[in-house]
């Protein structure tokens, strides 16, 4: 088949996707206990201070050694100096949107979007060089082994070679008995190059009685919930601790906890909303991050408001999803990053799912919106569950065989309801983990965008037809049947639906027969082939004549 014929295919169903791919909008009233928010606060512009000079140059490091070298018992048992091209201090500047993909896919390189040679006046979420054009990729800083095989497709500049002495482990064996004032030779090597660069507030100190032993960077990561009214961990986001060109990962546990490898003075902390399966955007492009403070003491993060609350809790949800307990659903398996795009703007949807495809890289899988089109700010649940429910997009498409064709063939109902459900669920589950013991019951009620408040068990029949509360129907033991619920949309009084079934699970579905559904008919029929201990097809059918 010829390319013009293959992209049309793709196009599509690209927009078959799309258009049965997304949660609805439906308005909220903020709750009472929403925290600071502001919605005209953008995300925090890093400011920069001056350049540096660099003390890891293989001029000043040679300086340096010779300096050491003929003070009093300062030597190696080699006569031989160690300073050598061990590192590359480089930039990439990605065409576009899709080169910046590429380079990111290189997980080994610690990429910054701030050149890590000049002080930081004021830390924050963005940094965008002056000379490249707004909404363009800037330039990527890194520091990787000069024998390392990057990708010299992309441009990129070598701003410096240098000689990391604290990572030569050369240097470190033929020194080890060479101590001066408790210091190491290595410490008073880097010593002696940053006082020739004068950036003494990098040295370590020289008083013996002072002196320091290594040091952890750590601290804990939490987002302030606005549905618990309390701050939670938030595990899985990636902390990264900097001294110049040496840079320590570590991820943050349940408790939100992280802790890297050691250093002996202040680090530039930086914090990026990125796991090994997916990662949270600044909208469409640009990895979400604080560039954190310098400092020689923990880097507690309490995201109290502002984007970045916001960003922690798409994280949040995209976690629950790929990494922790949900009971036997599939998870995300795409063999590439799944791409949230947080925006910090109103939709005219909660969220959308615009499709599982690594050929349309350049653009996110998932956008998730801040702000509902009334210009309300979602819970902190609302933005955890709609997460959840475009996750379940993506998940839906590879059960039914990762075939678009086939995906394409089931109707909103069915493309909808599911999502609704497994959205239902999840976010119940993290809930009621988190001491709110009847979330997402039939008696739980909140102000907030379906199907969190009471379960869905007030569903709509005259609107949202497509996202309704089927799935949630089966797995529930409770019949709304039985109870009145005022309907906003006609200002009357209602009867539930009559819902008869209980037993089945969610899993249990997913896994054996959601592939060979299509719409209501094919769901009745499966329903029955498949249905627990204790269901009956006569029960079945009362469920499903409502849909």
């Amino acid at each position: 088949m010829n390319k013009q014929a293959l992209q049309a295919i793709a196009m599509l169903s690209f927009s078959l996707f799309i258009l049965s791919s997304c949660k609805k909008d439906k308005d909220s009233i903020a709750p009472s206990n929403a925290g600071k928010s502001d919605q005209s606060a953008p995300a925090e512009k890093i400011i920069l201070g001056e350049k540096l000079e660099n003390p890891y140059t293989i001029e000043n490091m040679r300086t340096a050694y010779n300096n050491v070298s003929s003070d009093n018992n300062e030597r190696t048992n080699t006569d031989e100096s160690p300073v050598r091209v061990t590192h590359l201090y480089l930039r990439f500047l990605p065409k576009d949107w899709a080169e910046y993909d590429v380079l990111k896919s290189d997980t080994t390189l610690k990429l910054y979007q701030i050149p890590l040679d000049y002080e930081i006046k004021t830390y924050g979420n963005v940094y965008q060089d002056p000379s490249i054009p707004e909404g363009s990729p800037t330039w990527q800083y890194v520091s990787v082994p000069a024998e390392y095989q990057y990708n010299k497709t992309i441009r990129h500049e070598i701003l410096s070679e240098l000689y990391l002495p604290e990572l030569d482990t050369v240097l470190a064996r033929s020194s080890a008995n060479f101590r001066t004032n408790g210091q190491s030779f290595v410490e008073t090597l880097v010593n002696e190059a940053m006082v020739l660069t004068k950036n003494y507030s990098d040295t370590i100190a020289t008083d013996f009685s002072n002196a320091r032993t290594a040091f952890n960077p750590n601290g804990t990561v939490r987002v302030f919930d606005t549905r618990l009214n309390q701050l939670v961990p938030l595990q899985g986001v990636k902390m990264r601790a900097r001294r110049w060109f040496d840079v320590r990962e570590a991820t943050t546990n349940a408790d939100g906890w992280y802790q890297t490898s050691g250093f002996k003075n202040a680090a530039n902390y930086s914090l990026i909303f990125e796991a090994g399966a997916y990662d949270v955007r600044t909208g469409t492009f640009g990895q979400a991050t604080i560039d954190g403070p310098k400092q020689s003491s923990s880097w507690n993060v309490d995201l109290w408001d502002g984007v970045n609350r916001f960003y922690g809790h798409v994280f949040r949800g995209a976690w629950r999803y790929h990494y922790v307990d949900i009971e036997g659903l599939r998870r995300p398996d795409l063999g590439f990053k799944l791409k949230y795009a947080a925006f910090d703007k109103s939709g005219n949807a909660q969220g959308l799912n615009i499709g599982n495809w690594d050929v349309f890289s350049i653009n996110p899988n998932i956008l998730i919106y801040r702000y509902s089109s009334g210009g309300n700010e979602y819970a902190s649940d609302e933005i955890f569950s709609t997460t959840c429910h475009e996750t379940c997009h993506t998940t839906h498409w590879q059960v039914m065989n990762q075939g678009i064709i086939q995906y394409s063939q089931v109707n909103t109902f069915i493309a909808e309801s599911w999502p609704v459900a497994v959205e239902w669920f999840l976010t119940s589950k993290e809930y009621r983990s988190r001491g709110i013991l009847n979330y997402g019951r039939e008696n739980y009620h909140i102000s907030a965008s379906y199907p969190l408040d009471r379960a869905y068990q007030y569903w709509p029949l005259n609107s949202n037809k497509d996202y309704s509360s089927v799935f949630i129907d089966l797995v529930d033991d409770f019949n709304q049947n039985q109870q009145t619920y005022f309907d906003n949309s006609t200002l009357q009084y209602k009867q539930g639906i009559n819902d008869p079934v209980k037993g089945y699970k969610l899993a249990d579905i997913e896994g054996t027969f959601l592939k060979h559904v299509y719409g209501q008919g094919s769901l009745r029929e499966q329903l029955k082939k498949n249905k627990p201990t204790g269901v009956t097809d006569t029960q079945i059918d009362l469920l499903m004549d409502n849909f």
